[in-house]
């Protein structure tokens, strides 16, 4: 199984060298109020917009994970206090 990810690291690593090769050479403006604020090559911006997307989205998913965690941790505490049932209590004593 490592092997395939390893190949495909490497197929994905070459798409993505390939595109910044492609479209370095593309530089674009970016403006903020119609004043130019600096310009750079389309493919660095396009990596810019995923990495922070994709770091957004990580730090989404380890919050959500997290408030899943102390969610369960809580019921799972909260049925550990609760006394048994008075049924349940008479049974366990006979």
């Amino acid at each position: 199984m490592s092997k395939i990810k390893a190949v495909l690291f490497l197929v994905i690593g070459g798409m993505v060298a390939l595109f910044f090769y492609e479209n370095w050479g593309l530089p674009l403006p970016i403006k903020l109020f119609g004043k130019d604020l600096l310009t750079l090559p389309g493919s660095l911006i396009i990596l810019v917009t995923f990495v922070i997307g994709f770091l957004f989205g990580w730090l989404g998913h380890v919050s959500w994970r997290r408030q899943r965690t102390r969610k369960a941790q809580a019921a799972a505490a909260s049925r550990e206090q609760q006394p048994p049932p008075q049924g349940e209590a008479e049974q366990a004593a006979q």
